[in-house]
């Protein structure tokens, strides 16, 4: 998985609804860290997400930034706004 230019989608898992059920979208927004590159710390901001939440569908990279020390990169942030599906919650 490559990052795209910032702001660009990931690819999204699509869902079939039935006319019976009604699809939720949350967003929440967090960010991703690594001392080694944006991809990384992107992978990481995932991987806690799916943690967290079975059902995500998509993120979206808003942001991107690095901490710098003595004149080099030492960590490396992704902020990701994180879409998933509400409809499990909802019947909890």
């Amino acid at each position: 998985m490559k990052l795209l230019n910032k702001g660009r989608l990931l690819p999204t898992i699509h869902y079939k609804l039935s006319t019976e059920s009604m699809a939720i979208v949350k967003v929440k927004e967090i960010i991703g860290i690594s001392p080694n590159s944006f991809e990384d710390a992107l992978q990481n901001a995932i991987n806690h997400a799916c943690e967290e939440k079975q059902n995500v569908t998509g993120a979206k990279i808003v942001g991107q930034t690095v901490s710098i020390e003595n004149g080099r990169i030492v960590e490396y942030k992704v902020n990701v706004k994180i879409a998933y599906r509400w409809e499990k919650e909802l019947h909890q």
